[in-house]
């Protein structure tokens, strides 16, 4: 089971902040089977992704356009696009104690002052006299 593992898992022995797709538990290949990941930690799979390898599961969940830094979660999981060439993920995340989701309320407010900045700035900032 150790060369297995290894083979997941690599030499990464603590939570590793990654560029700028936030920290993970665990950097996985692409190429690792999902049956065996989620046996490993105990996740909930459908019967049809445990077929899977982790970059045709995270295909599957994200679609075919997935960027470096997106996320899947499964179960109390998160599964994290790290590393993406020509298309194809090569890298995955595992990281064990995600951040709680934000509700969508939450989500929509943070839009509607996003959109409100942008707004201001594009009809007030190069405006001399001021808003009005």
């Amino acid at each position: 089971m150790i060369p297995t593992l290894d083979r997941l898992f690599g030499a990464r022995r603590a939570r590793t902040r990654t560029k700028d797709t936030g920290t993970v538990d665990f950097v996985l290949e692409g190429t690792a089977s999902a049956a065996l990941v989620a046996d490993l930690y105990g996740l909930a799979f459908e019967a049809e992704e445990r077929e899977l390898t982790l970059e045709q599961f995270m295909r599957s969940r994200l679609g075919k356009d997935i960027k470096e830094g997106d996320r899947t979660r499964v179960g109390g999981v998160a599964l994290t696009a790290l590393q993406v060439r020509d298309g194809a993920v090569h890298q995955v995340g595992l990281d064990l104690d995600p951040p709680q989701e934000e509700s969508l309320l939450k989500k929509v407010r943070m839009r509607w002052r996003e959109a409100l900045k942008s707004l201001r700035d594009l009809f007030i900032a190069d405006d001399p006299r001021g808003p009005f």
